[in-house]
């Protein structure tokens, strides 16, 4: 019956608002070390920087792949222009060679 009522009263219990004494900050204190609570605090705050780092590293890098897309893209399209453009060169030096005659050797 005690345990209920225990819990019932823990419960029940409100901070007061009053600043609380020197004694029960250290034994806080000291429950928070034996326990490693502030551990755990500190590593889910780091665990939560390295998600935010992970996160922003993936935006940067889908970023990065789009531009390379871009410019594979723009890369692709500038060699098509220039191999057109040297068959078209070539065909031309071609047909120049059949219809102008080579000087003669006099």
């Amino acid at each position: 019956m005690s345990s209920s009522n225990d819990r019932s009263m823990d419960a029940a219990w409100k901070p007061n608002g009053r600043p609380e004494s020197a004694l029960a900050r250290d034994f806080s204190a000291a429950l928070d070390e034996m326990f490693n609570l502030n551990v755990v605090g500190a590593l889910e705050q780091a665990v939560e920087e390295k998600k935010d780092t992970v996160q922003s590293q993936k935006y940067q890098l889908e970023g990065l792949e789009a531009r390379l897309r871009e410019t594979d893209e723009k890369l692709k399209q500038l060699a098509a222009k220039h191999r057109r453009n040297q068959s078209q060169i070539s065909g031309a030096d071609r047909h120049i060679a059949r219809t102008v005659p080579l000087p003669s050797k006099q």
